[in-house]
């Protein structure tokens, strides 16, 4: 990513498996390669443009592609079990990760569609679906200060959103299998947010809600 709308003030634990005399200062494994994961996708990121500017990486940027799409998956779900990491700490996480997100699909798609390898339908596509989810997520934000967590629904859109480009780039399917699952995935993980928000709400602390809901999916 089981929802709690009741606020705490003591620290939460978001793995069990952890001793309780770790010390929360330091950064354990799970917190590292989780850092590890997020900045490896600005080499990567790298390596997919400069691809799709060649006359014949197409192989290759998609291979970057995917392993940019794994690393986005792994991060998170290595930051979800460290004991180590401050609810500061996970939300500034939080937000670098969304950003760095937007700017590696943005930078993506941009440079497939002037290479030519990104049909502009695709692109729009693309396009409508960032403007709905920065609308989705920043509006909480601004009014109520809630952070709201990208789920597996959103994530699962995420997958398909780069698989239409893997698939612009090296065509092996019909696009219309991709197309589908893609719109409604994404419809559906944006009234998911809006649910997140509406519990949200009744919470004493956004962030802190986000919190007990990671500890509830790990246990």
């Amino acid at each position: 990513m089981s929802q709690s709308a009741v606020g705490s003030s003591r620290p939460c634990r978001l793995n069990p498996l952890v001793s309780s005399s770790a010390r929360p200062g330091l950064p354990d494994f799970w917190m590292v390669a989780a850092w590890a994961m997020t900045l490896l996708r600005f080499p990567l990121l790298f390596a997919g443009l400069t691809a799709l500017t060649w006359a014949d990486g197409d192989q290759l940027a998609c291979f970057a592609i995917l392993a940019l799409m794994l690393a986005d998956i792994l991060d998170g779900e290595l930051l979800r079990v460290s004991s180590s990491a401050s609810r500061r700490h996970r939300m500034a996480r939080h937000v670098f990760d969304a950003l760095s997100d937007r700017l590696v699909i943005q930078c993506t798609f941009a440079v497939a569609l002037w290479a030519g390898s990104c049909s502009l339908f695709v692109y729009s596509l693309m396009l409508a679906r960032e403007a709905a989810l920065v609308l989705t997520v920043s509006i909480p934000f601004i009014q109520n200060r809630v952070v709201l967590d990208a789920d597996g629904i959103s994530k699962l859109a995420t997958a398909f959103l780069g698989a239409l480009l893997i698939n612009s780039i090296c065509p092996l399917l019909p696009e219309l299998l991709l197309l589908i699952p893609f719109v409604g995935l994404s419809a559906w993980g944006t009234r998911r947010y809006v649910r997140q928000y509406e519990t949200a709400l009744h919470s004493r602390s956004g962030f802190r809600w986000l919190v007990r809901r990671q500890q509830a999916r790990v246990s």
